[in-house]
């Protein structure tokens, strides 16, 4: 009896959003459950468990929805589709959510939605949406901009660090003893590297006799290996 009324309330829940325009909807759910309804993608069920080929609603304003593998609908891309229903509710997708404005309207995950539907206050819902991780579209600018210029540095500190190793490398090969062992890696593959013994140096150059290439235990048949050359040290460093 209980789950007859569970079904009864669901089929009413839905009525008025199924094949109409996300204008309609009054939830996120209700948007999102009539489109995988429409592309017959499972039915929906109340239950402690989650089959996969059905739609899940639970008590705390989530809708879920399990795609049976095979079916194709594991391939749709809810944010994207739920896009419409945000636009539709005067919002914009940013991340994860729908920003209506600097109020939170929904979150949208890979096969999820979740919502305010009366469980929390405005006020409430919008400290429990920033503790998930919601911003409005200038907060998600600013955290851009942040992150990009964070990036840039990054980079720019990586080659700093990476050139400050090449020029301390290239110092301790040109004061390594005449037979050290020394290496360089590949530029044309960076699991490879050349192996040589210093058999000389000038003033800016080392007599290198090379005699590997290769990585591991495998080695090129290389026309260069037992020759010897003047290079640059920059690059190489003594071997481990």
């Amino acid at each position: 009896m209980r789950n007859n009324l569970l079904l009864l309330m669901l089929a009413f829940f839905l009525t008025g959003c199924q094949s109409k325009a996300p204008s309609e909807c009054n939830y996120a759910a209700d948007y999102a459950h009539s489109i995988y309804e429409r592309m017959s993608c499972g039915g929906v069920i109340y239950a402690s468990t989650k089959p996969a080929g059905y739609a899940f609603y639970n008590g705390n304003n989530e809708w879920e929805f399990l795609p049976r593998k095979g079916s194709g609908c594991e391939y749709l891309n809810l944010t994207k589709l739920m896009n419409n229903f945000c636009v539709a509710k005067d919002g914009q997708i940013v991340g994860e959510w729908c920003d209506q404005s600097g109020y939170p309207l929904f979150r949208v995950l890979e096969n999820q939605t979740y919502e305010n539907k009366g469980r929390y206050s405005r006020d409430d819902w919008l400290s429990h949406a920033k503790k998930q991780g919601f911003l409005t579209i200038s907060q998600m600018q600013v955290k851009r901009k942040n992150e990009q210029a964070i990036s840039r540095y990054d980079k720019i500190r990586a080659e700093k660090n990476r050139k400050e190793r090449d020029e301390k490398s290239a110092r301790e090969v040109m004061r390594s003893d005449i037979g050290t062992t020394i290496c360089r890696v590949d530029s044309g593959f960076s699991d490879t590297i050349y192996k040589g013994f210093v058999e000389g140096r000038s003033n800016s150059k080392l007599k290198v006799r090379l005699f590997f290439h290769g990585g591991g235990i495998y080695k090129f048949p290389d026309e260069n290996s037992n020759t010897v050359l003047w290079l640059d040290p920059y690059g190489w460093y003594v071997c481990k």
